[in-house]
This record gives structure tokens, sequence and C-alpha cells, in this order.
């Protein structure tokens, strides 16, 4: 039996823009128009959900409010600006969206074999914006990292399963750069990845570190094979 492992390390960039006027009156309500891609799509899915935070010079406007994405915009109906001569603000958001509040640590799936969506951490932030009708620019990040694998497998037996381990699954995370970076005090933990094409591809989303990995290959019969990165 010889099974090969090729892994590749990718970090993705994304981009959104803003908001417009909903006719509602003189203040328009708060929307953002992404087009963006993500580990798991090229875009968001309708029913996706963002955290927005809305600060200006006296305070947060709004903290970690929902925003809804219809399958073209990101807005919340009863989020509307608040008057531009009350000064500019800074707008942060970040996917997925978490009714804890806006992260400051956040934690990958220790089992992605449904999909790594939930692992992919976005965040955006935009500063000196002037409330009105004119569209809010966004730049999202991925601050995760994603970890492909390929299998060549020669032995008679399916490859049941591909499995990670020796990374950090914890990040302490900031928003207003972005940038997520490993917990120094976390221990490294074994995670399931998913799989995308059945027997030769998988994946994973890992929090960015500098790390030794052990990729493990499971077969059908019980058979295991790895190899350390």
């Amino acid at each position: 039996m010889k099974i090969f492992l090729l892994s590749l390390f990718s970090v993705g960039v994304i981009s959104a823009v803003g908001c417009s006027d909903d006719g509602r009156g003189a203040l328009p309500s708060v929307r953002i128009v992404p087009t963006l891609s993500r580990v798991t799509g090229l875009y968001f899915d309708k029913g996706d959900r963002i955290g927005l935070t809305i600060t200006r010079p006296s305070g947060n406007y709004v903290a970690n409010h929902p925003m809804d994405y219809d399958g073209t915009v990101f807005l919340a109906s009863e989020l509307a600006w608040y008057d531009a001569s009350e000064g500019t603000a800074t707008l942060t958001a970040y996917y997925p969206y978490s009714e804890s509040g806006t992260p400051t640590r956040f934690t990958v799936a220790l089992d992605q074999r449904d999909g790594c969506g939930p692992s992919d951490l976005l965040g955006a932030v935009q500063r000196d914006v002037v409330p009105g009708s004119a569209p809010v620019g966004m730049t999202f990040h991925h601050l995760m990292s994603q970890l492909s694998i390929v299998v060549e497998n020669h032995a008679e037996s399916p490859v049941a399963g591909v499995t990670l381990s020796g990374a950090v699954a914890e990040a302490d995370v900031d928003l207003s750069v972005p940038k997520a970076e490993a917990n120094p005090d976390a221990t490294g933990v074994e995670i399931e990845t998913f799989e995308v094409d059945a027997g030769l591809r998988y994946r994973a989303v890992l929090v960015p570190q500098q790390t030794s990995l052990t990729v493990e290959v499971i077969l059908e019969d019980g058979t295991t094979c790895s190899k350390s990165i």
C-alpha cells in the first residue's frame, strides 16, 4: 500500500460594498451588498447572517446587530442611519453571526465533515464613513487558513476519512484590524476534515499558526497512514 499526500495552505481575501436609501424618509436604512467569496462557495447564501457594529464619536450606535442576506443584500429593516451631523462612523462586520456578541475569541469546529462554513470567520472594517444614502465599500477578509489535502490511494480499500492533529483550534480575534492569531494557551487538537471529492480531496479550516501537523488517512478496512507536515 502506498499513499501520497499533497498539502497546501491558502488564505483568501474577499470584498463587499455598502448601503442604499430605502425611501422610508430622511434617514436611509443601512444595507450591505456583498460581492465576496468564502471557503464553502462563491457567494453568501440566502439566510446567512452577519453581525454589524457601528461606532460614532460618542460611542456605539449599534453593537453586534444582526443583518440577514436576502439573496441580494444584507439588511435589517429596523436599522436606519443616524443624522450625518453627529459625525463619521466606523463599521465593523463579521461572519458567521453569534448571539453571544462580537467575537474576541473564535474556535474552529473539531468535526468539519459536514462542511467548513461555520469555521470560516470573516472580518471587515471601514472607517470615516459619512452616514447617508451613498453605498459603503467594505473589504471582508478570511481570518482563518484553509488546508487542502490530496490523497493518492494505491490500496484496494477506499478512504474512509482524513484527520488532522497538532493544530490549535482557538484564536484570539481583533476585528478592528481585522486579524486572528492562535491562542498561546491552547493545546493541539484533532480535527476531522470535509470530503470535497470522495476518496481524493479533503479540506479543513484552521486557525493561522506555525506548527507541526499530522495528517492521518483512514481506510475502510481500518488501515491508517500518516504524514507529518
